[in-house]
């Protein structure tokens, strides 16, 4: 309860009846305390819960921090592969944050309006300034001593392309190739 009433201390949310958070809070802990209780183990729960609404990636995709990438070497990927499984042996019962909250917010008898914004907000706050930065940097490699000339527009359109996009040069020089009307629109003048 005191850590309740640290993060409305810290934190201000408009419309946020302080009374109705209490009362949630307390039946989010009773809800929490009844799922460890059930013969179902809480990660099959949000296991399954989590499967059942996600359609793109399995569970294991979602879960799993250890990706096997392409473009490393045979013994780089046996290493991360056996480390990975490993790792799952001992981290069986391993549950996400978001996605225990997500089960347990979603599948609340009693609605949660007030405690659903404090948790939004707490995950809205970014953990680290890594993307910042990462955008400084691709910004330093863009506009550089010998491209001083080109204005703000020109940089801002080349950094959402280099940030947004997964394609190598060779794939787009490729891609653009292939389209015709993508190369007449390119050769024309006119803005959008």
């Amino acid at each position: 309860m005191e850590n309740v009433v640290d993060v409305l201390d810290m934190i201000h949310i408009r419309d946020l009846d302080e009374d109705k958070l209490y009362s949630e809070f307390y039946d989010a802990k009773s809800l929490y305390d009844n799922l460890k209780t059930k013969s179902i183990k809480l990660h099959d729960q949000v296991k399954s819960y989590i499967s059942s609404k996600t359609n793109e990636f399995s569970i294991s995709n979602v879960t799993n921090q250890n990706f096997v990438h392409g473009n490393s070497d045979s013994e780089d990927e046996e290493t991360v592969a056996s480390s990975s499984s490993s790792s799952n042996d001992t981290n069986e019962d391993f549950i996400r944050s978001d996605e225990l909250w997500a089960y347990s917010l979603n599948t609340s008898p009693n609605e949660t309006a007030n405690f659903k914004k404090i948790i939004c907000y707490i995950f809205s706050i970014p953990c680290s300034n890594s993307f910042v930065e990462s955008i400084f940097s691709n910004m330093k490699h863009c506009w550089n001593d010998y491209r001083n000339r080109m204005n703000t527009e020109l940089i801002s359109s080349e950094l959402k392309i280099r940030i947004n996009s997964n394609y190598s040069c060779n794939q787009f020089y490729r891609r653009v190739l292939s389209e015709p009307q993508l190369l007449k629109q390119s050769r024309q003048n006119a803005k959008y």
